[in-house]
């Protein structure tokens, strides 16, 4: 047996793994009998595809089927993806193919030798290798750069503990806030203030000033005068009259009639005489 010798796994849902070895430069495989490898699922297509030796690899090719073919999670190349050992060849959606050295799938179980597969992590493609170490060879003026700096690792004893969140519809009430609701026994209940009557819009007309009476024409102060001390064995007082928005006149003194002279009466005329 030669050591380039390789093998597809085929492992279809409720059933064993089933082991092809790699016998010819090129095996078609579907779901037709003519087939060199025939897979009884229904998401492969008649005629899915064929492996076509290179070297001492094997390059996987897509006939154009229905569902498509990815190999460790990409769709295979239109000309055809190269395989490496322990690649995962997915057949639509639900058949996984394995594509095995031969020494190593007769080595051991089949089942554990899938399981191992599914479980170690796939190294990165050559083609992104080849992309981070072109990314690396920099020219040495940027070489020379400091590195980036790494973020700080933080204990985790160090972060204080979040508060717990408020449960949806509690609410906390403080006693202060009970005692300030609540009115005091004894104390007057406020009383509303009282509702304005003003209507919107309109300013406040003042209340009119009774109109001051008239003496002689002219407009007399609304004060209230005071009542004159009335004079024993005289004339009345004089009244003082303030007419509105002019001083007050000087009040005028009633003169006090003159005394008659006795008249002497005229002794009668004499007739003819």
């Amino acid at each position: 047996m030669s050591n380039n010798a390789f093998s597809l796994v085929v492992k279809i849902a409720d059933q064993d793994p089933v082991k092809y070895d790699l016998d010819a430069d090129t095996i078609t495989f579907g779901r037709g009998p003519d087939n060199g490898i025939q897979i009884l699922v229904a998401e492969v297509s008649v005629a899915h595809g064929e492996l076509v030796k290179s070297g001492d690899a094997y390059q996987i090719v897509d006939k154009g089927s229905s569902n498509g073919t990815k190999v460790n999670g990409r769709p295979t190349n239109p000309e055809g993806t190269v395989l490496a050992p322990m690649d995962k060849i997915l057949l639509g959606a639900t058949t996984p193919v394995y594509f095995v050295p031969t020494a190593v799938a007769d080595s051991g179980s089949l089942e554990e030798l899938v399981a191992g597969i599914e479980a170690a992590p796939k190294a990165a493609p050559v083609a992104a290798v080849a992309a981070v170490a072109s990314a690396v060879a920099v020219s040495p003026a940027a070489a020379s750069k400091p590195a980036p700096l790494k973020p700080l690792a933080v204990s985790p004893a160090a972060v204080p503990p979040a508060a717990p969140a408020p449960v949806a519809g509690a609410s906390t009430v403080k006693l202060a806030q009970v005692q300030a609701q609540v009115p005091k026994l004894g104390a007057p209940a406020p009383s509303a203030p009282a509702a304005s009557l003003k209507p919107p819009g309109v300013a406040p007309v003042a209340p009119l000033a009774p109109a001051a009476p008239k003496v002689g024409g002219l407009p007399v102060a609304a004060t209230p005068l005071a009542p004159a001390a009335p004079k024993v064995g005289g004339p009345p007082a004089p009244v003082s009259v303030k007419p509105a928005g002019g001083s007050i006149p000087a009040p005028v003194p009633l003169r006090k009639a003159a005394p008659k002279a006795p008249s002497i009466p005229l002794p009668p005329k004499k007739p003819g005489g």
